[in-house]
């Protein structure tokens, strides 16, 4: 038995008893002989981002149902064959249930990504070496002023040696 969460939009049309009525008709395919609606959370009538079958608002329900997963593919196709539902969402439900005043109550605080004087050093470019000076084929790194110079000189003595 596994905990899922169903959300439902139908056609903000639709009072609560009509909802409730499809609800009925819906959830015992997906329950079979041993689930369990745990919970049926009506959110009402809401405004949709954008339109869904040309509806701009749609009646929302967020139900959570502990259920074998041989009866979703049935239930689906119930689902997709109703015309008064605009759209539906069933998620493996992992955590805590999702409630509508979780939507409408206050943004949690934001942690800052950087605090003050944690900026990155800037390193200088390996353009700053001189043309005569080879590098092998394939490095590429960053080195602060210090490092590169200490490069060129030993790629200067190396190249004198040979």
């Amino acid at each position: 038995m596994r905990l899922y969460e169903i959300v439902y939009i139908f056609d903000e049309t639709l009072d609560e008893d009509g909802v409730n009525k499809k609800l009925e008709k819906f959830h015992p395919l997906v329950l079979g002989k041993s689930g369990e609606v745990v919970e049926v959370d009506h959110w009402g009538v809401r405004q949709m981002a954008y339109p869904v079958k040309k509806h701009g608002s749609g009646y929302y329900i967020v139900a959570q149902v502990r259920a074998e997963a041989d009866g979703l593919p049935e239930f689906e196709r119930v689902l997709r064959l109703d015309v008064e539902l605009l759209r539906y969402l069933i998620v493996l439900n992992e955590g805590e249930p999702t409630t509508g005043h979780s939507l409408l109550g206050p943004p949690p605080a934001r942690t800052p990504t950087r605090t003050r004087g944690t900026r990155r050093r800037r390193m200088a470019p390996m353009r700053i070496l001189p043309e005569k000076t080879r590098m092998p084929i394939g490095v590429s790194v960053l080195l602060s002023s210090a490092e590169a110079a200490a490069v060129v000189a030993a790629w200067r003595d190396r190249s004198s040696n040979c």
